[in-house]
């Protein structure tokens, strides 16, 4: 199933890196960064993926099915800099300073939020594992994904 896991890899990509257009997955019953990425998988699996992401986002469209074969196997809450020296790729080769002044206070404007943290979750795919980082964001009381 190269095509779903080229997909969700492509909007992750997308996601994260052109945070433009951000989006949010509302979390039932409160919660932290991890387990806003917890309800993201949830709510595409049962098909709800509207429910779980921001009003204004265009991921409001994906396809809940994309994530059939996708099991979240771990959720850790990793700070800016670590996610820049991760395998991920994003956020590559910036500096905490990056993340104080330019990023978290961006992805803040653009959604309104008072706080944000990174997640970085493993996911398992046809016995594959593979590693995605979420950013999340603390919006009205509540932690929701990004998209």
């Amino acid at each position: 199933m190269a095509s779903r896991r080229q997909f969700i890899t492509g909007v992750f990509t997308a996601s994260t890196v052109a945070i433009a257009g951000c989006s949010s997955v509302p979390l039932i019953g409160g919660g932290g960064p991890e387990k806003a990425v917890e309800q993201l998988f949830t709510a595409a699996k049962e098909g709800n993926v509207e429910t779980a992401v921001h009003p204004s986002s265009s991921a409001r469209s994906i396809d809940g099915d994309s994530f059939d074969d996708l099991e979240l196997v771990n959720t850790e809450e990793v700070s800016g800099a670590e996610l820049a020296e991760s395998d991920s790729g994003y956020y590559q080769g910036a500096t905490q300073s990056d993340f104080e002044n330019t990023i978290i206070p961006d992805i803040k404007t653009e959604t309104g939020a008072s706080e944000v943290a990174f997640v970085m979750a493993t996911i398992e795919q046809d016995g594959e594992t593979i590693e995605r980082p979420f950013v999340t964001v603390k919006y009205e009381g509540e932690w929701f994904v990004t998209i």
